[in-house]
């Protein structure tokens, strides 16, 4: 979980503060808020809208990361293989 406070120096819609902090577009932000992956000083952020200020603790809770499974190799045909090239179509 990361947490810190907004830079901005006044009142600004949540969703541009993330957007800001986490390096995504506002849309991604938004998403992450109603996933319920965002906490405005300890309680759930009910909206994108919300204005945070300096004074505010924002936690973000890590986005579980997309189980990668390897893509299957196309077909290789070796048209001509020596010990130093291999050429395939």
């Amino acid at each position: 979980m990361k947490t810190f406070h907004p830079s901005q120096p006044e009142p600004t819609r949540l969703d541009i503060v993330l957007a800001t902090f986490l390096a995504v577009s506002r849309s991604q932000a938004q998403k992450r808020i109603a996933q319920g992956d965002i906490r405005i000083n300890g309680t759930p952020a009910s909206s994108a809208h919300v204005l945070v200020s300096s004074s505010d603790t924002i936690e973000v809770t890590e986005a579980p990361l997309p189980s990668a499974e390897p893509l299957p190799l196309p077909p290789l045909t070796i048209l001509y293989e020596d010990a130093n090239i291999v050429t395939g179509k």
